[in-house]
C-alpha cells in the first residue's frame, strides 16, 4: 500500500523510492494510473491528444499509449510533460494529490509551496511537513 506523501517520514525522498519494489502487476496499474493522470491534466488544461503532442515535440501515438498504460514511458517524455504542466515528474504518478480534484489554481498553489520549501531551512520543511499532515488528518473522510 502506498502512503501519502509525508507518511513515509523525510527518509522517502523520492516517489521513484516508493514504487521501486512493485511486482509485474503493480508496474503495469501503475502505467495505467499515470496514464489516467496525464489525460486528466490534458483536459483540464483543455487539450487534446494531438495538441499535448505537438506542444511537448512528441507523437500522437506517444501520447495514446502513455494515456492508456499499454507500454512505458520514456524519462525524457514524462519530463517533457511535467514541464509542460509545470510539475515535477513525481507529480504525474498516484499520491494524496488526485489531479481529478485539482484545478489550476490548487495546481498553481502547491507548486508555489513546493518552491517557498526548497528555500527553507531544514526545521522549518519539518514544521511545514506537520502542518501539511496535520490538515491532512483533520480533512479526510472519517
Amino acid at each position: 500500500m502506498v502512503k501519502p506523501w509525508g507518511s513515509g517520514g523525510r527518509g522517502t525522498s523520492s516517489i521513484f523510492e516508493i514504487y521501486r519494489d512493485m511486482s509485474d502487476s503493480d508496474t503495469t496499474t501503475l502505467r495505467r494510473l499515470v496514464g489516467e493522470r496525464v489525460a486528466k491534466l490534458r483536459d483540464l488544461h483543455g487539450l487534446n491528444q494531438q495538441q499535448l503532442a505537438d506542444k511537448i515535440g512528441k507523437s500522437l501515438g506517444t501520447i495514446k499509449t502513455l494515456e492508456t498504460g499499454k507500454t512505458s514511458s520514456s524519462f525524457e517524455v514524462l519530463v517533457a510533460i511535467a514541464r509542460y504542466f509545470d510539475l515535477s515528474v513525481d507529480q504525474l504518478f498516484p499520491s494524496h494529490f488526485p489531479v481529478d480534484k485539482a484545478d489550476k489554481e490548487v495546481v498553481k498553489l502547491m507548486n508555489e509551496i513546493q518552491a517557498y520549501a526548497l528555500e527553507l531551512e531544514k526545521e522549518d520543511v519539518e514544521l511545514l511537513m506537520q502542518l501539511a499532515v496535520a490538515l491532512y488528518e483533520r480533512r479526510k473522510p472519517k
